[in-house]
């Protein structure tokens, strides 16, 4: 099961005490996103300020991978003309999700299968589903209920770079091609194909 990291700078944790699991998402084939650094609401804050979040993640994710992402999901999906107009002039591929399990407001072990429940509501209408890997329940009931759920219908979890039919060479900076700015859900998937998004929403 493959899925893009949408990761944060300093929220729930700093990314500089997770070397460890950001090297490993890497090196397990999945890819890695930009959140910003703090998580702000992008379309609340000025020009200068977005700038600052984005190239401050890239900074550190660069420390711990060598490159830095092209894509990125907004905190609470929250943009406007002026953020895409500057993200897309930094040249990232701006991502949302249309799968929405909910899972941080379904954080006790009681109350998880509602964001399962979310998923499955969902699944089939959308092809890019949110869940956050800073939540226990997320981890250890929500994802192992939706790998078997996913393995018998027949459809496949892939990063959303996959998903798009990109290249993995324009995922990273260092080797980004263009500067297109593309809000998903981007394009219908072909049958049997389904993008596994993993990201952080506050």
């Amino acid at each position: 099961m493959k899925a893009t990291f949408f990761v944060n700078g300093d929220n729930f944790g700093k990314i500089s005490d997770r070397k460890i699991e950001v090297q490993r998402m890497l090196s397990e084939g999945h890819q890695i996103g930009s959140h910003t650094f703090r998580h702000p609401d992008l379309a609340n804050i000025s020009e200068a300020e977005v700038r600052t979040e984005m190239t401050l993640l890239d900074a550190e994710v660069k420390k711990l991978i060598g490159k830095t992402p092209t894509y990125m999901r907004p905190p609470f999906f929250s943009t406007s003309d002026e953020v895409l107009r500057i993200l897309g002039e930094m040249q990232y591929h701006v991502i949302n999700a249309d799968i929405d399990t909910k899972d941080f407001e379904n954080t006790k072990p009681e109350t998880n299968d509602k964001s399962f429940q979310n998923f499955k509501n969902l699944f089939g209408k959308g092809s890019i589903s949110l869940m956050h890997d800073v939540h226990n329940t997320t981890v250890n009931q929500l994802i192992p209920n939706v790998i078997p759920f996913l393995q018998k219908s027949g459809k496949t979890s892939m990063t959303v770079g996959e998903c798009l039919g990109d290249p993995k060479e324009n995922w990273y900076r260092e080797n980004k091609i263009g500067g297109t700015v593309v809000q998903g859900p981007v394009k219908k998937q072909p049958a049997g194909k389904s993008c596994g998004c993993n990201a952080r929403k506050s």
